[in-house]
Parts: C-alpha cells; sequence; structure tokens
C-alpha cells in the first residue's frame, strides 16, 4: 500500500442531501477546494440504505444480504454525488482512484465490488458507511479523514464536543459503534456539519473548525 498523506477523504453523508440544495452548495465548495487539495469522496447511503434498513426491519433479508444491499445503496448515492461534482470520476479501487487524481479530477468511491473481499468488516448493521470510510481510509494510505453530516458534531448535555480521544469514545448515535475502534493513530479525523460547507473550507484553510476532532 502506497501512503498518500496528503489525500483529504470526505465522507458525505446521505442526510446532507436532505436539505433542499444543501448537497449542490457542499459540493460547490469541495470543487474549489479541490483545485489545490487532493480530496476523495466516500459517500453515505441517504434514503437508498434507508430503504434497505426497512426492508431488514420487516425480515425480508438476512444481515449478509443486507450488508451488501446497504453497500450498493452507497453507489447509488455516489453517483448522485458524480451527477453534481464539477471534474468527478467514479472509482472502484485503487487503480481508477490513482487514474482519477492523476488526470486531476475528484474520484468518489463506489465500495462494490471491493466490499466482498473486506473481511475486517463484519457484514451487520455495526458497520456503516461512516465505519466502510475509515477502512477505505487505510486502503489508500489517507490519513486525513472527515465525516460530513447533517450535525455539527458529537454533542453532550447540548454542547458541542470540540474533541474526543478515540480510546475512550462517548455513548453517541452519530457515528456507528466499530468507528472509533477503525481509526489509526497519527490520522487527522473530525466531524463536521455538511450542511455549512463553510466549515470544511476553514478546516482546509486553517487547520480548525467548528466542530468534533477525534485523536488518538
Amino acid at each position: 500500500m502506497n501512503a498518500r498523506p496528503d489525500l483529504w477523504a470526505l465522507k458525505v453523508g446521505g442526510s446532507v442531501d436532505e436539505e433542499p440544495e444543501a448537497l449542490s452548495r457542499l459540493l460547490r465548495v469541495v470543487a474549489e477546494l479541490a483545485r489545490t487539495t487532493r480530496i476523495a469522496i466516500i459517500p453515505g447511503g441517504g434514503a437508498f440504505a434507508d430503504f434497505v434498513r426497512i426492508r431488514y426491519a420487516k425480515r425480508f433479508t438476512r444481515d449478509d444480504t443486507a450488508h451488501i444491499q446497504a453497500t450498493l445503496s452507497m453507489a447509488q448515492y455516489g453517483y448522485d454525488i458524480l451527477e453534481k461534482l464539477a471534474d468527478s470520476s467514479p472509482a472502484h479501487d485503487i487503480g481508477e482512484l490513482d487514474n482519477a487524481l492523476q488526470k486531476g479530477r475528484i474520484p468518489v468511491f463506489i465500495p462494490y465490488p471491493w466490499i466482498l473481499g473486506a473481511d475486517d468488516l463484519p457484514a451487520d448493521w455495526s458497520v456503516t458507511s461512516d465505519t466502510i470510510a475509515a477502512s477505505f481510509c487505510k486502503l489508500i494510505g489517507a490519513r486525513r479523514l472527515v465525516l460530513l453530516k447533517s450535525v455539527d458534531g458529537i454533542m453532550k448535555d447540548g454542547n458541542l464536543v470540540v474533541e474526543i480521544e478515540a480510546n475512550a469514545p462517548p455513548v453517541t448515535d452519530v457515528v456507528d459503534s466499530r468507528f472509533f475502534a477503525s481509526l489509526k493513530p497519527c490520522w487527522e479525523t473530525w466531524i463536521v456539519n455538511g450542511r455549512k460547507p463553510e466549515r470544511l473550507k476553514g478546516l482546509f484553510e486553517t487547520g480548525r473548525t467548528e466542530g468534533t476532532r477525534i485523536f488518538l
């Protein structure tokens, strides 16, 4: 595995798209930032994954089937992102990712069929696109991961938690239960509100922003 320490991995949560025009506003900022910084996108599952959850809750599918279907929902949302994000290309593997970066394009990770060989990811609902994004960072050697969600970060008693240690994570439903354990030392990891893209821009420009920073 070749390290790509200068690459920013941005996981774009499906909930960002639930507010009209929020996804388009965010992706315009991402396109602007990508002019001077290498960026890769990991899509969430959004409404596509919600459909899978509903079918699973009604016992129409097994855990392993729902796991694959949820991964395919990330691909569906990924193509929504590709439609809206200027100068982007789908990337199913490292070769396609590097090819996109070499051409000055923004790779959008499509996790199928890669997920079929990812033995470190349990085939159940304990793993969501958050942990898949962290696994993707390990795969490509990225050391900067930003989860762009529809919340400001992790909250405690109504207040934003500015920093947390991954080895002592709080109880939260903002990320899945395996996410913190999937992070590696020396990573720069943030949870930022994707509906407020100026915060992402501030992080790129100053190294700090309003959100939750996770450290090891």
